[in-house]
């Protein structure tokens, strides 16, 4: 497997904030080493939209995520995209529709990197040529996406899979109907030391037993690692 432009392993960072809710630059920088030291080998940091690839020279990363937008990006603008801008360099895919995906890898550019931006469908998307991941639940999950990516590169898919089915719960945890991400992520970061505070609205704060069920996720999976 060849290195990415940006790594394989990448978190959308949460964002720390204090009491009065301004952001907390100090709890940032610590979570940073954190995910570094755990196995990340980027960091997301203020992901956003917007129609900035003609204004900038920056290598570009698209980010199609219908449930967040109500539309999704068609796979015939991001092949155009990815054939004619030359700085938009990849995707980040959370469109849940890995036979599409592997179509838009197969038809881009052969340097045109596919990130799976859906943590429960990166061992998927991998498999049909995702280069890595820009996850959520890497904020607790980098040394497990670590073991799963080193057992897919030596040809072990069944310990792949093995990691991939530990993690299962984490991903379920980690945003729902009541608790959109990144509620459930700040509460796991609260348990594990990090002053990262509540949301702002409109999400707001984390509702009673979500701290402790991320205490339970979590121990279990510490629990599954052997």
């Amino acid at each position: 497997m060849s290195s990415p432009t940006f790594g394989r392993i990448l978190t959308a960072l949460i964002t720390p904030f204090g009491s009065d809710g301004s952001v907390d630059l100090d709890v940032a920088q610590q979570l940073a080493r954190r995910l570094v030291d755990e196995g990340n080998e980027g960091l997301v940091v203020c992901g956003t939209t917007g129609a900035i690839a003609q204004a900038v020279e920056l290598p570009q990363v698209i980010y199609d995520i219908p449930v967040r937008t109500g539309r999704k990006v068609s796979s015939e603008v991001l092949l155009r995209l990815a054939h004619d801008e030359k700085n938009v360099i990849g995707l980040k895919d959370a469109a849940a529709n890995p036979a599409e995906t592997a179509r838009v890898i197969r038809e881009a550019p052969a340097d045109f990197e596919v990130y799976s931006g859906d943590d429960g469908l990166t061992l998927p998307l991998l498999s049909v040529g995702a280069v890595g991941t820009i996850g959520v639940a890497t904020h607790w999950t980098a040394p497990d996406h670590v073991d799963m990516f080193a057992a897919l590169e030596s040809g072990n898919l069944a310990a792949a899979t093995a990691i991939n089915q530990r993690m299962l719960p984490s991903f379920a945890f980690e945003t729902g109907d009541l608790t959109p991400n990144p509620i459930p992520s700040k509460a796991m970061m609260r348990t594990l030391g990090f002053e990262v505070g509540q949301c702002r609205l409109p999400l707001g704060d984390a509702p009673a037993g979500l701290e402790d069920e991320a205490r339970r996720i979590y121990a279990e999976l510490v629990s599954a690692r052997g």
